[in-house]
């Protein structure tokens, strides 16, 4: 072999370790062989420090670092500066693997200044993702991002798209730990597809396992198991065993997440035993501790303490401090629930010096709470709460720290977002300046038009409440002061609805104004429009008629195109004299196009008119003919929203005092199965709102449907803040919560509505969503309600006189299995079955606990209050309850409770 060959032979390992660790692992033995041969140095060097990459990514660190230090003695005899300099940095790489993060940031600071030193571009790029991946590991997460992102731009420079992808890679993560998912998911999957691109397997697994554990993070099992899946099989395509163990390990985990423990746990063994072959110790010792955890939450005590001693024993051999800490605080758990707290309290305090070591908050708090309740259970209180304040403070800093974390991550993407929108800035300086600057002017100049008719529209109603407070303020009788207070009332929703339309066209304008569309019902949508707006046609003697054509489904906003058809009715009435008609008609005119038509016998459009439709600020010929206010702003607004939808507006008319029809044409959604009912109502249905959940993806997504508006909208208004469940919609109807919801977990749901009651519901949601769990909600507590709600499939039972902070309570006590009732019902539940239920035996004998435990369920408590009376944790009695069920050959609560009570068991 010549040295040609042998240069040649060395570009093919570099090229194949973009694809494939294995096959360039072999390719630089090769290349390593050959050059001891014919003594050719240079390529010896730099075919050692590709071989050290290779065993890196593999976990082969002891020879990693033999390699590098015979490349890096080689490169420094020949003096050749950038083998030396991807030889150091690749040393970076070694020292982060072995945990040593002080010898791999001083390594990737050498790499980087001796790049800049000798203008070497790739080194420096390079050297900038090493430090980021430092200062990331370290917590320092705005500094890991300016790295990166400086990274990114060297490598866009010199068009590395390897280096790009693994910039962006990097990108991702830290904008996981900021938790700014949306630019997290964006990052990993423009890496993942880049390295798919490229060929770069080993790569593109990398790219795929981190996506899924941002899926996993943002409570997406389903979507990480698919991930991980694909990460096996590709990892065992090329042969890259420890990625294939290492998704194996994260499958369990999205797994132990949804309660499938058994599987998580056969789960764990697999990737034990691929790992025999494996020198990994580090991904042993967490598999090891994983596995202790599924055998704890399955209350297989001995076996978990064996799983977390091997963990454990394992971790101080690689000096694994963290894992470490996890073994104790898992092996203190197991004592303690095998009642052996002498030996669970020293874990415990080996695992309190860890904690403070190693600077783990979290664990630390874990660790002093577990302390308490062992010092509790073996009756000394006074180091009990000892240990108490101990978590209480460790907790509270903790706290602390998340908040500015949390606070650190507002800012650092607020400067990322103030540093894009300066790029754009800049760009439209030097690219559309002049353009740019008339826009302006003409924006000045509608802002001052705007502020001026603002100012006069709402002088008058300023006026209005001004002068009726002073009157109440004089007023003796409580008649008078409330006639008053409804004129007050009056002005200020006409205030409210001018600022509404002004902010509105504002960020129509600005181009701000985002939909969010999803397959709706549009007659469905119309019936409510009109049903809403049927009171004031009443008034006005008027009769709104419909005539709708069902099945026709459009992509709408539901919001923003009910605002358009709530404008266009309301217009027609306004603009009717009393006793006249309106008519709201929905046809489909193609297999792509449906169309609106509003029609009243009004003061019609003169061809002035048409003009100046749909204009801003607009004055018509029509007058409103019953003292209504107008901001002369709705048109312009409808015009807008309809063309964001992809459709369009026009008005029809034959002249003055002729009437006039409102046309809106929208495009329909293609190959869908009808969702409205088959039969044409002439009487409108009330609407509701669906919206996607902007909160955290964990959170369990509940639907209201109560046609009480002020209590839908203040459970509405507590679900946005509540930490663990998310509002995805609120319905006055069960019909549209089925038209527009798209997944729910829980429904909370009154029983006496408009349309469909909530009992006649209730089977019609579990078709659309087998795994949702109803409860109604209502102030019917009577038996024959309760039974027949119970019969058709609700999951729980509430009466109104339950407080919202206790709804919301068993709103997600019900996701923990079986059902939930309000005390007062629970106690009706279990009268009935004493009453009707024939006697018959136990399918079993119940422990003590367990008919505490049940005596506790059939009096309406939910998991946590269980918990806190028998002082034990929600996870111990949710697995007591499983236990209890099967026993008693049941699958809900009700179940249980019903044969505990006909067996006299309670």
């Amino acid at each position: 072999m010549t040295t040609s060959d042998l240069i040649n032979l060395l570009r093919e390992a570099d090229s194949q370790s973009r694809k494939s660790v294995s096959e360039s692992e072999k390719l630089y033995g090769t290349v390593i062989e050959h050059s001891r041969t014919l003594n050719h140095q240079p390529s010896l060097a730099e075919s050692l420090t590709g071989l050290a990459y290779c065993e890196i990514a593999k976990g082969d660190l002891p020879s990693a670092e033999a390699h590098l230090n015979e490349s890096l003695a080689i490169y420094r005899t020949i003096d050749d500066k950038q083998g030396e300099i991807n030889a150091i940095y690749t040393r970076g790489i070694l020292a982060e693997r072995q945990g040593d993060l002080t010898l791999a940031e001083t390594a990737y600071q050498k790499a980087f200044s001796e790049s800049e030193r000798h203008g070497y571009q790739k080194g420096k790029a390079r050297a900038l993702s090493g430090l980021a991946n430092v200062r990331g590991r370290a917590g320092d997460y705005p500094a890991a991002l300016q790295f990166f992102q400086q990274s990114l731009s060297e490598n866009e420079a010199i068009r590395d798209d390897l280096a790009v992808a693994q910039s962006l890679m990097g990108l991702g993560i830290v904008y996981q730990r900021l938790d700014d998912y949306a630019n997290a998911i964006d990052a990993l999957y423009n890496a993942y597809l880049t390295f798919e691109r490229l060929g770069s397997k080993d790569n593109a697994v990398r790219a795929a396992s981190n996506l899924g554990s941002l899926q996993t993070r943002m409570g997406k099992y389903g979507d990480a198991l698919q991930t991980f899946e694909r990460i096996v099989a590709e990892s065992k395509s090329i042969g890259n065993a420890l990625s294939e163990a290492t998704a194996m390990n994260n499958i369990a985990e999205a797994l132990a997440k949804q309660n499938k423990l058994e599987r998580a746990l056969s789960t764990l063994e697999a990737s034990l035993s691929l790992q025999q072959n494996l020198d990994a110790p580090w991904l042993y010792a967490n598999t090891l501790h994983s596995k202790g955890d599924v055998l704890l939450t399955l209350e297989h005590y001995a076996e978990a303490e064996t799983a977390f001693r091997e963990s454990l024993s394992v971790s101080r051999a690689i000096n694994d401090k963290q894992n470490e800490l996890f073994c104790h605080i898992g092996l203190a758990k197991a004592m303690m629930n095998r009642e052996r707290l002498n030996e669970a309290m020293a874990e415990l305090e080996q695992a309190i010096e860890l904690a403070q070591i190693i600077d783990e908050k979290k664990w630390l708090a874990e660790a002093f709470s577990l302390q308490s309740r062992a010092f509790e259970t073996i009756g000394d209180p006074t180091r009990a709460l000892d240990a108490f304040r101990k978590f209480y403070d460790v907790e509270r800093e903790r706290l602390n720290l998340e908040s500015e974390k949390r606070a650190q991550s507002l800012a650092v993407q607020y400067k990322v977002a103030e540093a894009k929108q300066q790029a754009e800035i800049e760009h439209l300086k030097n690219v559309e300046l002049a353009a740019a600057l008339k826009k302006v002017e003409e924006a000045n100049a509608f802002k001052t038009e705007l502020l001026g008719i603002a100012a006069h529209d709402l002088k008058n109603p300023l006026q209005v409440i001004s002068g009726f407070a002073s009157l109440i303020q004089e007023l003796k009788s409580l008649d008078e002061a409330q006639s008053n207070a409804k004129a007050i009332e009056r002005a200020s929703e006409r205030m409210l609805k001018l600022i509404k339309d002004l902010l509105e066209t504002a960020a129509l304008d600005s181009g701000k104004l985002e939909l969010n569309k999803i397959p709706v019902s549009v007659a469905d949508l119309l019936r409510a429009v009109a049903e809403h707006n049927r009171p004031n046609a009443e008034k006005k003697s008027q009769t709104i008629y419909l005539d709708l054509a069902e099945n026709c489904l459009a992509e709408l906003d539901v919001e923003r195109m009910r605002e358009v058809f709530e404008n266009l009715v309301s217009n027609a009435i306004k603009y009717s004299p009393r006793g006249k008609r309106i008519e709201v008609s929905l046809a489909q005119t193609s297999e792509n196009a449906v169309r609106i038509a509003i029609k009243d016998e009004g003061q019609g459009l003169t061809e002035e008119d048409k003009t100046k439709l749909f204009g801003k600020f607009q004055r018509l010929s029509a007058r409103p003919t019953g003292g209504e206010s107008s901001t002369g702003l709705g048109l312009s607004i409808v015009k807008q929203l309809v063309e964001l939808h992809g459709g369009r507006v026009w008005a029809e008319s034959e002249g003055k005092d002729k009437g006039a029809t409102f046309l809106v044409e929208l495009p329909s959604r293609k190959a869908a199965s009808p969702v409205a009912s088959e039969r044409r109502r002439k009487d409108a249905k009330p609407v509701g709102r669906s919206r996607a959940v902007s909160s955290s993806p964990q959170k369990i997504r509940v639907a209201i449907i109560e046609d009480n508006l002020e209590l839908l909208r203040e459970l509405e208004a507590r679900l946005k803040h509540d930490e663990k469940l998310a509002c995805v919609g609120a319905f006055e109807s069960a019909e549209m919560a089925l038209a527009l919801l798209d997944e729910v977990d829980v429904v909370l749901m009154d029983i006496g509505l408009p349309g469909i009651s909530g009992i006649e519901a209730i089977q019609k949601i579990k078709e659309k969503f087998p795994n949702a769990k109803i409860v109604m909600l209502t102030v019917q507590d009577d038996d024959r309600h309760i039974s027949r709600a119970i019969i058709a499939g609700a999951h729980g039972y509430l009466t109104k006189k339950t407080t919202i902070p206790k709804i919301l309570e068993y709103a997600e006590t019900v996701m923990q299995g079986g059902m939930t009732f309000s005390p007062d019902v629970a106690r009706r539940v279990s009268d009935l079955y004493l009453k009707f239920a024939p006697k018959e035996e136990s399918a079993a004998a119940l422990t003590k606990r367990e008919k505490d435990i049940l005596k506790l369920l059939s009096d309406g408590k939910s998991l946590k209050e269980i918990a806190q009376s028998l002082k034990t944790s929600v996870n111990t009695v949710r697995n007591q309850v499983a236990k209890i069920y099967d026993k008693l050959h049941s699958h809900s609560k009700s179940e249980a409770v019903s044969k505990a009570l006909k067996s006299g068991l309670i």
